[in-house]
């Protein structure tokens, strides 16, 4: 597991899990990289919004990284023990959009030259999206965060899964 810092506008952090690690279902390594970002205020709030989760030495494998069974279990059992994506995952591109994916069922709705589209239950989604905002509510609270900002990352969300889950 390896955490990889990089320097530019915004400061992002790549949060690695190597390909045997994740056959494995082996959160406990991943918790330790994971956990010291909520340890404290100033922890948190250096990363709010800047992870990107890199599952790596799938690249070979044709399947969307969300419909690899080895990967839907690994982010499945993470998420027990760690619900925290919405607030330390970042909302550009697609590191946060394949999370979510793992953690709802759903299906290949149609496929167009180059596209593929995903189907998934809205009621299934609203109950996740409750849940991982719990999840994030939580850390607020632990940490004694501002509450403004958990209503900013709150329309971050939103605004993210509009433009990418339905």
């Amino acid at each position: 597991m390896t955490v990889q810092h990089h320097p530019a506008p915004v400061s992002v952090t790549l949060i690695v899990f190597p390909r045997d690690v994740v056959e494995r279902n082996d959160v406990a390594q991943a918790l330790a990289t994971l956990r010291p970002l909520a340890a404290s205020p100033g922890q948190a709030r250096a990363h709010r919004g800047a992870v990107e989760f890199v599952f790596e030495g799938f690249d070979d494998d044709a399947r969307e990284l969300h419909r690899i069974p080895a990967v839907r279990r690994f982010v499945q059992e993470l998420d027990r023990q760690w619900p925290y994506w919405l607030y330390y995952g970042a909302k550009t591109g697609d590191t946060l959009a394949v999370i979510m994916l793992c953690l709802l069922d759903g299906h290949v709705a149609r496929r167009e030259p180059g596209r593929v589209g995903y189907a998934i239950d809205g009621e299934q989604l609203r109950a996740m999206l409750l849940r991982l905002f719990a999840g994030s509510n939580d850390l607020y609270d632990r940490l004694g965060l501002d509450e403004d900002d958990n209503a900013r990352l709150t329309e971050e969300v939103i605004g993210y899964v509009t433009s990418c889950l339905v």
